[in-house]
């Protein structure tokens, strides 16, 4: 604990007793009544992330798990998380542990705070989170994950049922550590929320404005009773899912027609997988349908544990239905706004799906099967696109047209458009630029902001483009014709749509980061939709920039120095030499690693044959400055004799003795006697050798700055690598030049 937090919890303890006028009564869990008041602490975690299963933040970590996972941004920024119930989670006791059967959770649900106490703790996680991760704090903190609170409160409902938190008032709270005794602090005793005994919950949902759902779930008897009210006539179903996807699932269909309810298993999106399940697993208790001339009724019983489908999770308590109705009493398919998913909470209330916000739903076409005479039947889906950005899609066949909703969390302008090689250039997207409330469709000729135009005029033909922008929500609206001139068409023969998207850190179009972009198939024929993989290569970039880098930004002009001053470096005669082969061999190796590795980062992200040096004129120059390389290389191994000593030289009492070392370039110090003269081509190959090199040099150097510009793009970075690089450079030739010029000087002083 820290001098702060200590000094803190001193004052929160000195205030409660100097406004406590009695002693405070430790109540056990077993004599919880409304009005006492209860100690706790614990991790704070909204109901949305709970009733995920997974935190929203991050899909791989299940909420009663790694609740110290949770980030604050999900907690306090993101909308749906902040505006659902939140509840202290409390650690499992090892007996619990031992008994467990909840996959592994390690937590559990303890409490649940009033919206004003949950207003205290967003307050108190901003004051302590940390900006920017979290966009709405304060910057006055450094969390960034596992927000940890103690409560004091007062318990304002005990009639909750099994699997429901009591509810509790937020009278005190302060941030806390999973090793503080936050309670003793306030002279009290953290206990553990009670078990209430189970008793039967009841209630209605109005699905839509045609559906009513009313429901009760006996505990005592382990009977589920469901009445699904249709104002109209046709067929309806509903069941319970794990993952508001139809597939998979058990649903009860009730046919009018034939006044029969009972079970289907859903083993697909065609009707020929919505079968009744074998005569044995038909185990519904009173099951009926009705129908008259305004209404029709679907009613049953089931038992909890009920054979061939699944179970209600008691524990949980969270029952999440799928439902479903035609538009006549012959079993087909549904239209898209005619089925839906909810989830009835049945330990406190109904906690319905918000439909506005992203749902954790990788698998999410609901409506599709095989192509029937070339035509596709209607379709619709959600799709998680990353973290922040989901994708709603519903295609109508009789109108033709495909409607699309785009939705970040966060402020950004943002793309999508229909792209069949996934791959962005080529291409035309819709963008949504929210400072000026337009969307409107872009030709992607090419990565520049130069190549990202509107259409022309007459070929802008979207149906209904807006863009809206709240405090926590981008969303980009559209509808397009299946047959768009000027854009691909939805393929109506294969069932395959393939989308590419992407969106900013801001609300001005520019470059977007590397991670803020993808390409998505959707095939509504077989009803599977996934996101195409992005391969991490910022590894392979960051050892890409780093060969280049050391290769031209130090040993190639260490090798050139090296030539330079071979007469002003104290160096033994033909070590200057070594020096310099050595650091231009090593540095064409360098090079050669480093651009293969590029084309693998390349191969990576755009497959396989993709186009290496003329994507950019970094690229274009990177491949030029390769060959250059291997050129320079075959041309030192090619370099014509050079001058020595072809006799004896001898020593005199007042002769200085010029050594010339065999195989190097030391001849060039003149026509001194003994030496033999430089031939014409051995001149020329100078002249060539050193034009070459510093071309080489001058390009490289561009192409590293110019390297750097794309890596900050893609990986914002904080130091300034452009300028170390220049420094680096600067120093080097620098040196080098000064060095050579005092070296001249002094030769003319001698003269």
């Amino acid at each position: 604990m820290n001098l702060k937090h200590l000094i803190t919890s001193l004052f929160s303890y000195l205030f409660y007793v100097s406004t406590t006028a009695t002693t405070t009564t430790t109540v056990t869990a077993q004599e919880l009544q409304v009005g006492d008041e209860i100690c706790t602490s614990g991790y704070v975690m909204d109901y949305y992330c709970i009733n995920n299963g997974n935190l929203v933040d991050r899909p791989s970590v299940r909420t009663l798990q790694g609740p110290d996972q949770h980030s604050v941004h999900c907690l306090v920024d993101v909308s749906f998380c902040r505006e659902s119930e939140f509840e202290i989670l409390l650690p499992l006791s090892d007996d619990e542990l031992r008994t467990t059967t909840n996959n592994g959770d390690l937590y559990k649900r303890g409490w649940r705070v009033d919206d004003e106490g949950r207003q205290e703790l967003v307050n108190l996680a901003r004051s302590i989170g940390e900006f920017p991760s979290c966009s709405t704090c304060t910057g006055e903190g450094s969390l960034k994950r596992g927000f940890h609170a103690g409560v004091v409160g007062h318990v304002l409902n005990v009639n909750g049922s099994q699997g429901s938190p009591i509810l509790i008032s937020v009278n005190r709270t302060q941030a806390t550590q999973p090793d503080d005794d936050f309670c003793a602090t306030f002279g009290m005793e953290m206990i553990d929320p009670p078990v209430l005994p189970p008793s039967p919950v009841s209630g209605n949902l109005n699905l839509d404005e045609n559906l009513v759902l009313n429901y009760e779930a006996n505990f005592e008897s382990e009977i589920l009773s469901i009445e699904l009210i249709l104002e109209g006539q046709a067929w309806l179903a509903i069941g319970l899912t794990d993952n508001g996807s139809m597939t998979g699932g058990v649903a009860v269909v009730g046919l009018p027609d034939t006044s029969v309810a009972e079970k289907y298993s859903l083993d697909g999106y065609s009707l020929d997988g919505v079968q009744p399940v074998a005569q044995g697993l038909q185990t519904l208790i009173d099951a009926t349908v009705e129908q008259t001339e305004e209404q029709t009724i679907l009613r049953y019983s089931r038992n909890f544990e009920d054979e061939g489908d699944l179970p209600v999770d008691i524990e949980n308590g969270i029952i999440r239905f799928i439902y479903a109705y035609g538009t006549s009493n012959t079993f087909g398919y549904h239209s898209f706004s005619n089925k839906g998913s909810v989830d009835v909470d049945v330990g406190t209330s109904i906690e319905e799906i918000p439909t506005h916000s992203p749902e954790v739903d990788t698998m999410a076409p609901t409506a599709s099967s095989p192509v029937i005479l070339g035509q596709l039947i209607p379709f619709s889906g959600t799709l998680d696109l990353d973290d922040n950005l989901v994708l709603n899609y519903e295609g109508d066949i009789e109108t033709e047209i495909l409607s699309m909703e785009l939705i970040l969390e966060g402020q950004a302008w943002l793309g999508i458009g229909l792209k069949d090689d996934g791959k962005m250039t080529g291409g035309v997207a819709v963008i949504g630029l929210p400072d000026a409330s337009v969307a409107e469709k872009y030709s992607l000729d090419g990565y520049s902001l130069d190549g990202v135009q509107p259409v022309a005029q007459e070929l802008q033909s979207l149906i209904d483009a807006t863009v809206e922008q709240t405090e926590e929500q981008t969303i980009l609206r559209y509808k397009r014709n299946f047959n768009d001139e000027g854009d691909l068409s939805v393929d109506a023969e294969s069932g395959i749509i393939r989308f590419i998207y992407a969106y900013g850190e801001s609300n001005t179009l520019a470059y977007h980061t590397f991670s803020n972009k993808g390409s998505a198939e959707v095939n509504v024929i077989l009803g599977e939709a996934k996101v195409d993989e992005v391969i991490d290569t910022e590894s392979k970039w960051k050892a890409h920039g780093l060969l280049m880098g050391l290769a031209w930004g130090v040993f190639v002009p260490f090798a050139i120095a090296c030539s330079l001053l071979r007469h002003v470096l104290p160096l033994p005669p033909g070590i200057w030499y070594k020096l310099h082969m050595g650091s231009n061999s090593l540095a064409s190796v360098m090079t050669v690693c480093g651009i293969g590795i590029a084309v693998s980062a390349i191969n990576d992200e755009k497959g396989d044959g993709a186009d290496h040096f003329s994507l950019r004129t970094h690229h274009k120059i990177g491949g030029i400055i390769l060959v250059l390389t291997v050129l320079q290389v075959m041309n030192g191994f090619l370099r014509p004799h050079a001058p020595g000593p072809h006799a004896a030289v001898a020593k005199q009492d007042n002769v200085e003795v010029v050594e010339v070392v065999e195989g190097t370039e030391d001849s060039d110090k003149g026509n001194s006697e003994g030496v033999e003269e430089k031939t014409k081509v051995r001149s020329i190959w100078e002249v060539m050798h050193r034009l070459m090199g510093v071309t080489t040099l001058v390009m490289a150097w561009c192409n590293c700055s110019s390297g750097i510009n794309l890596y900050e793009g893609r990986y914002p970075m904080d130091m300034n690598l452009t300028l170390v690089f220049w420094i680096i450079v600067g120093l080097i030739a620098g040196g080098t030049l000064l060095l050579k010029f005092v070296e001249k000087f002094k030769q003319q002083q001698l003269q």
